[in-house]
């Protein structure tokens, strides 16, 4: 799935390096994820609307997420909560399947099928 993504050498800073040029994002945020440290990445147009976004309690798909979880071979992210444009756009673009807002009575399926 990573080659739709028009990478071919997977090493840790190529890696990094090719998905920022791919997707065009810059980091927002970084928190610790077990034994990783996880960059929450946001579009340099979405900046602007740093002052009217309200991180606190939120759970947020990025972009990051989408690609370490395709880079892992796992074919689906599923959260309870927002998914960012550049998330899905990423999700589209490998294949991955990816569902946020999930909720008793639904979900939102942004791309992909794979276990829905």
């Amino acid at each position: 799935m990573i080659e739709a993504l028009g990478i071919t050498r997977i090493s840790d800073g190529i890696l990094r390096r090719e998905i920022d040029r791919v997707v065009e994002e810059v980091p927002l945020a970084r928190y610790i994820n077990g034994r990783h440290v996880q960059t929450v990445m946001m579009s340099p147009s979405m900046v602007k609307d740093l002052d009217e976004f309200d991180r606190d309690g939120k759970i947020v798909i990025s972009s990051n997420i989408v690609l370490n979880s395709v880079s892992a071979g796992i074919p689906a992210i599923v959260s309870k909560g927002a998914v960012t444009n550049l998330a899905v756009r990423v999700g589209k673009i490998s294949g991955a399947t990816v569902v946020g807002f999930v909720r008793k009575g639904g979900m939102v399926v942004y791309t992909g099928e794979v276990g829905v």
